[in-house]
């Protein structure tokens, strides 16, 4: 008897910011075996950078307008009072190779630096008499 399991993946994706005021647009493709995008969070490992405005659009889908504040769903390392299931944004979107745009506007008195876009995803796994592969 075959069954399908839910694996848990994730895609990361890089933002370079070069410097305060910057704008970055970026387009990448969700990965071909993860059939759904399930979740997004943004992790940044300290530093003044971070703290501007995102835009994500998945699918062709709006997930988030390009005037959303990046701090709402971003975990920084140097905050120990903030965990990834705090800043967590779940959404369904298909993924298998789907388009993902993201655009990032760092504020005047930002920096340069980078943040991680995790794409939380669903690799959809068929197992023979419930063993897994």
């Amino acid at each position: 008897m075959n069954n399908q399991v839910a694996k848990q993946k994730f895609q990361v994706i890089e933002i370079d910011i070069p410097g305060a005021g910057s704008e970055v647009n970026l387009s990448k493709v969700t990965e071909a075996d993860h059939d759904e995008i399930t979740g997004v969070a943004i992790f940044k490992n300290g530093g003044k950078h971070g703290h501007g405005t995102f835009g994500l659009r998945i699918a062709g889908d709006e997930i988030f307008p390009d005037s959303f504040h990046a701090d709402l769903i971003t975990l920084d390392a140097e905050n120990k009072n903030i965990v990834l299931k705090d800043v967590a944004w779940p959404i369904n979107k298909t993924g298998k190779g789907s388009q993902v745009i993201i655009k990032y506007k760092e504020p005047q008195d930002g920096a340069a630096g980078k943040l991680y876009l995790y794409l939380f995803a669903k690799k959809m796994v068929t197992t023979m008499s419930g063993q897994n592969e």
